[in-house]
């Protein structure tokens, strides 16, 4: 095998995993990309000061999935909302009890 033929053969499966990744996204993702959701995260005591925080509710966008492999979970990357639209610069994961589509 060849330089150019190694070469054309890892393009060939890089394009291959990046489709087969997309498809499982498309067919194991609970909302598709762009859906408002409700973010409920948990109640929880700050290590540092010892006072408890309440749970809260944050409205957020769904921009894209990515997969963890190794476990096969699909974790949404989010957008969270400002002033009634996604703000592009606080994408975020957020530790969550529940997420929900925002009604």
């Amino acid at each position: 095998m060849t330089r150019k033929e190694y070469i054309a053969a890892l393009k060939n499966l890089r394009a291959e995993e990046k489709r087969l990744k997309q498809e499982y996204i498309r067919t194991n993702a609970p909302f598709p990309p762009g859906t408002k959701v409700k973010i409920i995260r948990p109640s929880y005591v700050n290590k540092q000061t010892g006072e408890h925080i309440p749970e809260r509710h944050i409205t957020a966008y769904v921009k894209d999935y990515t997969v963890d492999f190794l476990t096969h979970k699909i974790t949404p990357n989010l957008l969270q909302e400002y002033n009634g639209r996604p703000s592009g610069f606080k994408e975020r994961t957020y530790t969550y009890n529940k997420i929900v589509i925002y009604e």
